[in-house]
């Protein structure tokens, strides 16, 4: 808890810090949950602080802990976070493509559980299409990330994911048309559509915040004394 916190305001350094003592714990009172946890949340750190070598083998260690658990769910969002990593370390889109075909096809089985995370995978997996000027292949994989999102009940995630995608369709079009491999014009003016979508979904959402305020109540009202447990531990 304390590790994501650090982790949501970018203070990677220190959400490091937790994640190990997280990973020590788990270790000494052999919580493998709690180990792929710890390591799915040190590959993240690392990642975002461009420690590319390290990040990759966190979440190894991660998908190994949670393949011996059968964690379906928690393999799929390790797969999507590797195929992030090889997204941004560039050059590798390839690799990414494969990762996160695994991670979508996992989470397709899941049912409503799964969305945001097919959602989000399927918008990462349109980029690197993108990247590699497979037009088809992501315009069709963010249209399905985009049809999926829209029935996510929680407003603020759906909105989220929903703008993410529609600036990458946007800039989908945009790339191909400016590479001359299309009808000159049509991916201009949809890319222009697509734009005006992410900017509209981007507003901020009063129900959202509302629903997040109502979830830290309901955590610190009937969760409180776990928490306080865990984070006395972690800081001791």
């Amino acid at each position: 808890m304390i590790a994501y916190n650090f982790d949501r305001v970018h203070h990677h350094n220190k959400s490091i810090v937790y994640h190990e003592r997280q990973l020590s714990i788990a270790e000494e009172i052999k919580d493998l949950t709690l180990e792929a946890e710890a390591l799915h949340g040190l590959g993240g750190n690392h990642r975002r602080m461009g420690d590319y070598d390290k990040a990759m083998k966190y979440l190894d260690q991660a998908l190994v802990a949670l393949s011996e658990l059968g964690d379906g769910t928690g393999q799929a969002s390790t797969y999507a976070s590797m195929g992030e990593l090889l997204l941004a370390r560039g050059g590798r889109e390839k690799e990414a493509i494969e990762i996160l075909q695994t991670s979508s096809g996992i989470l397709e089985t899941h049912g409503p559980k799964g969305l945001s995370g097919l959602s989000a995978t399927l918008c990462n997996l349109g980029e690197a299409y993108m990247r590699i000027k497979a037009w088809d292949d992501a315009i069709t994989t963010l249209e399905k990330s985009i049809s999926i999102s829209a029935s996510i009940e929680f407003e603020l995630s759906r909105n989220g994911l929903q703008s993410d995608a529609n600036q990458i369709l946007g800039r989908t079009y945009l790339e191909q048309y400016y590479s001359g491999e299309c009808l000159v014009g049509v991916p201009e003016k949809e890319a222009k559509s697509y734009a005006k979508l992410h900017s509209a979904v981007r507003k901020p959402s009063t129900f959202g915040v509302k629903m997040i305020l109502a979830s830290l109540t309901y955590i610190l009202t009937w969760h409180r004394h776990t928490i306080f447990s865990v984070a006395w531990r972690m800081l001791s």
